[in-house]
């Protein structure tokens, strides 16, 4: 899922000022926070594992754009968004159920229902939040400028 914020106006204020690298992932990191605290409110827990593992990665930067990606880092994240077996959204999970061992012994199951938490964090937020709290943060790159 994606979210489109209208960057015009941000790009038009900063036309005579320059941020460094360092600068722009410090605004970037306040526009993810939104989302990431929306993820972190709704994983689903049991070890924590994944609750802990959401945060913002910054995969691409410089001076004047930053590309992150939002989520969690765990290797089983995407069971949880999107469930397993006969419950898998797509329809394509594994059919008839399957045994598998754990600390507890053997269990059967026909899969897991999806508990989604990244799609409805992401569509839960409006352009307007997530523009309000890179606003913030550019608002305090500017002050920092004047003082300077």
């Amino acid at each position: 899922m994606k979210l489109t914020v209208d960057d015009r106006a941000f790009l038009r204020a900063i036309k005579n000022i320059t941020p460094g690298e360092k600068d722009m992932r410090t605004i970037e990191y306040a526009g993810s926070r939104p989302i990431v605290n929306s993820q972190r409110e709704r994983v689903p827990t049991d070890t924590a594992a994944t609750k802990l593992s959401i945060d913002s990665h910054v995969t691409e930067a410089s001076k004047v754009r930053v590309v992150d990606e939002i989520g969690p880092e765990t290797n089983y994240a995407v069971y949880l968004e999107y469930g397993t077996g006969e419950h898998a959204e797509s329809g394509q999970g594994r059919k008839g159920g399957w045994w598998y061992k754990d600390e507890r012994g053997w269990h059967f199951t026909y899969g897991m229902r999806a508990r989604p938490y990244v799609r409805p964090s992401v569509a839960g937020q409006t352009p307007k939040q997530v523009y309000g709290a890179i606003t913030s943060a550019f608002a305090n790159f500017l002050r920092a400028q004047w003082k300077t």
